[in-house]
């Protein structure tokens, strides 16, 4: 089966992340799925991508030269008679921002079964998701959390058996909820536990999640000494 996956960007956030590793783990079965990415936009993951399969790309290097073929619609034109020579038999759009790309190559391939992975909750949707998109088009629809699988329900109208929830660390958090996570003694001038977190400067890229986390924490392990670290960008 020949999957193409549609992807915003190779940077390395945790949509780009998890869909590499996706990639990864299918090309040890080479058999069932062949897969191949278009991105939107370029990323420092490119390279460990094109180790795995072929990508296209769906912009230019040059802005000049891209906005000249953008307004002659040559770009685009030219990128989708490669994609349309592939027979491709499923698209798998990786975030919200590829939906848009995603239903515009359903309606020129035909018949193709179409997937989105949805990592956003409404706080992103409206940022990123065009309303105009329709999401009926989709024959399924993944998610990263009941949260944003009943944002979907709720707003988007989208019905429950369309919808399969993926936790993409679920081991782990499962672990941590349940207090069997041991956490190894540093020794760094104080008899304490270091907790490090890795976040974004968005408030919508995980800075949210920190306060949450420490409370949920310190309810586990109340008299636990602890220095929190954080790896990451912080607005004062």
């Amino acid at each position: 089966m020949r999957v193409l996956f549609i992807a915003h960007e190779a940077t390395r956030t945790g949509a780009s992340i998890a869909l590499l590793q996706e990639i990864n783990y299918i090309c040890k079965y080479p058999k069932e799925i062949v897969p191949e990415v278009y991105f939107l936009r370029g990323g420092e993951l490119l390279n460990e991508y094109r180790e795995l399969c072929p990508i296209y790309e769906g912009w230019i290097a040059n802005p000049r030269l891209e906005r000249i073929l953008h307004v002659m619609r040559l770009a685009e034109w030219y990128l989708y008679r490669q994609l349309l020579k592939r027979k491709y038999d499923c698209i798998y759009a990786n975030s919200i921002v590829s939906f848009g790309k995603a239903v515009q190559l359903k309606d020129r391939l035909g018949g193709v079964r179409l997937i989105g992975h949805v990592h956003e909750a409404e706080c992103l949707m409206k940022q990123y998701f065009a309303p105009s998109t329709p999401l009926d088009c989709f024959d399924s629809l993944i998610t990263v959390s009941q949260l944003a699988a009943d944002n979907l329900i709720d707003n988007y109208a989208v019905p429950s058996y369309k919808i399969l929830i993926q936790h993409p660390v679920s081991s782990w958090v499962d672990h941590l909820l349940k207090g069997n996570v041991s956490l190894n003694i540093h020794d760094y001038k104080e008899d304490a536990k270091l907790i490090g977190c890795f976040c974004k400067e968005e408030w919508a890229k995980a800075t949210d999640v920190v306060p949450l986390f420490l409370h949920r924490f310190f309810e586990k392990y109340p008299k636990q000494n602890c220095k929190l670290v954080i790896i990451g960008k912080m607005p004062e």
